[in-house]
């Protein structure tokens, strides 16, 4: 016998629950007499479920078996096991089928649990559930399921809500013809090499399987319409492994013998849907795993044999080298295809392959392809990386060949420094070949900003700071296509910036190197210049290189008034230089004392940090401020050069969004809520450059946001562990708790956000994080709530 872990299983066993198996069972129909006590109350039950395997609903008079047992204790409580429920009007509300069923609650108001399965079986005596597959005759008979555990009913809160979940797998396997004339239909469908039998734990979500099982399976054809019949069937989960071979015989007497990929894993819970091309007498079909969809959704996609190959033609495509890769999308269907690796010889390798039939409408005779690829990554973090992209008709079933072009422009600095009195010596106005390699060359306000999405590059409108990079003795950058006039660069020269100013717009075209040489002496106009003529003794205020930072990379989103503490280390100690202010129309800090470079420590490289506080916590709730961090340089920043900083969020942020789909609470009640984080560690803060984290727990509350039935707020980063409160939401005069199954990292520069339905019967509670930018995306988990 083998054994396989059920992966998707969704309910928490507790140890107690587990102990049931020892403890030893009892049947329903060995219960004591029924109590005809008025005050006894009886469970009500209602089922929910993903889909059926022929419907998306309970049919009438579904049967299932229900368990009941303590909360706290390891045994079933009042012997109920194995109750059978049924559902006459197959609307999801079951009733016991027989009075031996009735399942009361406890008198004393004590909480229990229910699970159960689907479908009921009479003479079952454990929690291990025996299936079998072989007959698909009755798909519904042998679609195995079992709930979720519901946990904490009582007869003060009767209402019991099952959530089933299949355990078994699903395929559905699609035929076309590719002979749409032939009048042959598809007579019979034959699996094997599958295991049929298995046994299936409820409470550890193990199969077992029959190792002795493996029979062949005859699954039923749907030819009601002949132009798309369809066969399906429900098999055992298996692991990836070679032996299933499927046979087809047509009622024209052609018979089609395929086999599934042996690297293809059929998961529980789980529909896969195939597409089987019948091909003429002299072709065999061809069969490929489609789609791996939840089992409550199904899609299309029409596979056949013939591959899409790329080929390496003369022209610009010569250029490639050994493991580029190019990815390629269909344009009528909007989506990705495939990416292609090169051999270094002729061949491109598709991973994975694609056919030409899962293309475009999959029958025109033409077809339009887009392709990318990135040859070098961006020089500098401002500009763009070597794109190319291609779009190309071409004829269904033939050979592709992209021609490629370049979607940067390049721009080329050349610099030198001459005064024209052809000197052999360097005279005082002019830089050595040593000062003119160690400049620096930006580009302000250039266009960044730029899509590229599915083979089309579409730049933007959004402007910053580009630095070049120094590539032997130019200086290059790569950049959003553009025309440019007025500050075309500027440049650094030891302590001195110098400005590129042109009358007439530069050309800066898509594909094509614009180089521009500059010549560069000392009695050029220099950006700007410092002086101090307030002092007593003027002389001490000459020749100093004023440090200023200018808004450049990510502090692009500061606004104006919002401040900054800048730190250095001066090889000792780490010391605080200034706050500064910064003034969004100059895109400037502005510090509130002058700090002069000659007046830090004599050291080559430093290592410079900011802490930033953009906004104040409100006060009285416990939250954090928005503290963030920046350090200029991972090894140290040149002396005299541009500090940029690059910000990072030292918090965390948390939403919490209230939803009351059965009408609980309305609206209006819901907006009347206050929601706390109970317990939550808090007092992080800054020494410095060091942050240290809190360890004084409180009661956070969270800050409503206006005309929105959620609430948000700002946490240290932190470990909510098992079985803590994790919300709490305080509403008409009660205070429900979100009790935590499994811990929680709250992350810094992470935005999470919880998703609560609240109804009698508890809440159904959901969870995302993503970058502050994106907090849409969503996780449906399920949990109780704590009164």
């Amino acid at each position: 016998m083998q054994k396989e872990k059920n992966k998707v299983t969704n309910y928490l066993l507790k140890p107690a629950f587990i102990a049931l198996v020892a403890l030893g069972l009892f049947a329903c129909d060995e219960q004591e007499e029924v109590s005809t006590n008025t005050d006894d109350v009886s469970a009500k039950i209602s089922a929910g479920i993903n889909s059926r395997a022929s419907d998306t609903q309970w049919a009438e008079n579904d049967e299932i078996g229900l368990m009941m047992f303590g909360n706290d204790v390891g045994s079933l409580e009042n012997k109920r096991f194995n109750c059978h429920y049924i559902t006459q009007a197959g609307d999801g509300l079951f009733t016991p089928k027989n009075t031996d069923d009735i399942i009361l609650y406890p008198g004393d108001g004590s909480f229990v649990d229910f699970i159960s399965y689907y479908p009921y079986m009479e003479e079952l005596e454990s929690f291990v559930l025996e299936t079998d597959v072989h007959d698909q005759t009755d798909l519904p008979r042998i679609d195995l399921m079992t709930s979720d555990r519901f946990e904490g009913a009582s007869k003060n809160n009767p209402n019991v809500l099952l959530h089933f979940r299949h355990r078994l797998t699903k395929l559905v396997f699609n035929f076309k013809f590719e002979d749409a004339s032939t009048k042959a239909s598809v007579e019979s469908f034959l699996m094997s090499g599958m295991l049929t039998k298995a046994t299936y734990n409820m409470l550890t979500g193990e199969f077992t399987y029959d190792d002795q099982s493996k029979m062949n399976i005859e699954v039923s054809v749907d030819s009601d319409s002949y132009d798309s019949p369809r066969a399906t069937a429900i098999v055992l989960p298996r692991k990836t492994s070679a032996g299933v071979v499927i046979n087809i015989k047509l009622s024209d007497e052609r018979e089609y013998e395929l086999t599934l990929q042996e690297d293809l894993e059929l998961k529980t819970e789980t529909m896969y849907i195939f597409n089987i091309t019948l091909h003429d007498h002299e072709t065999p079909p061809t069969i490929s795993a489609a789609i791996i969809e939840p089992w409550q959704e199904v899609e299309n996609i029409n596979i056949k044999s013939t591959p899409l190959y790329l080929v390496q033609e003369p022209g610009k495509t010569e250029n490639f080298k050994k493991d580029d890769k190019i990815t390629v999308y269909d344009v009528d269907n909007d989506k990705q295809l495939t990416t292609f690796t090169f051999d270094g010889n002729k061949t491109w390798t598709p991973s994975p392959e694609v056919y030409w039939e899962n293309m475009g409408d999959g029958s025109s005779e033409k077809l339009t392809l887009r392709a990318e690829f990135v040859r070098t990554a961006a020089l500098d973090d401002t500009q763009m990386p070597e794109v190319f992209i291609a779009e190309q008709e071409v004829e269904r079933f033939g050979l592709v060949h992209f021609d490629f072009d370049i979607v940067p422009a390049k721009i080329v600095f050349q610099l030198k420094s001459d005064d024209g009195k052809n000197d052999p010596k360097v005279s005082d106005a002019e830089f050595s070949a040593d000062d003119l390699a160690k400049a620096t060359i930006k580009l302000p306000k250039y266009i960044k900003a730029y899509t590229l999405e599915k083979g089309v590059f579409t730049p933007g409108t959004t402007t910053g700071d580009i630095q070049t990079k120094k590539v032997n003795t130019q200086w290059v950058a790569l950049v959003v296509p553009q025309e440019k006039g007025g500050r075309v660069a500027v440049i650094t020269v030891g302590r001195h910036n110098y400005v590129l100013d042109v009358t007439q717009a530069i050309d800066f075209e898509e594909g094509k190197v614009c180089k521009l040489t500059v010549n560069v002496t000392k009695t050029q106009v220099p950006s700007f210049s410092a002086s101090y003529t307030n002092w007593e003794e003027v002389e001490a205020g000459e020749n100093l290189t004023a440090l200023i930072i200018t808004g450049s990379g990510q502090t692009s989103n500061f606004n104006t008034g919002d401040k900054m503490t800048l730190f250095y280390n001066n090889g000792e100690e780490v010391e605080e230089l200034s706050e500064f202010t910064y003034n969004e129309k100059d895109d400037i800090w502005s510090g509130d004392s002058t700090i002069y470079w000659e007046d830090l420590a004599d050291m080559s490289k430093y290592n410079f940090y900011a802490v930033s506080t953009l906004t104040e916590a409100p006060t009285g709730t416990n939250q954090m401020s928005d503290l963030m961090f920046a350090n200029a340089a991972q090894n140290g920043t040149d002396k005299f050069t541009a500090i940029t900083l690059a910000f990072t969020k030292q918090t965390t942020k948390v939403y919490v969004k209230l939803k009351s789909k059965d009408g609980t609470f309305s609206a209006e009640e819901l907006a009347t809520a206050q929601i706390y984080l109970p317990g939550y560690m808090t007092g992080a803060h800054f020494v410095k450059n060091e942050y240290t984290a809190g360890t004084t727990a409180k009661d956070i509350q969270l800050s409503k946001v206006a005309d929105e039935i959620e609430w948000t707020g700002l946490i240290q980063a932190q470990t909510i562990n098992s079985g803590n409160s994790l919300i709490k939401i305080s509403v008409l005069n009660s205070d429900y708790y979100i009790k935590l199954k499994d811990a929680i990292d709250y992350e810094m520069a992470k935005a999470y956000t919880y998703v609560v339905d609240i109804k009698k019967t508890g809440v159904n509670f959901s969870a995302s994080y993503s970058g502050w930018n994106d907090s849409e995306k969503e996780y449906q988990i399920d949990t109780d709530l704590d009164k």
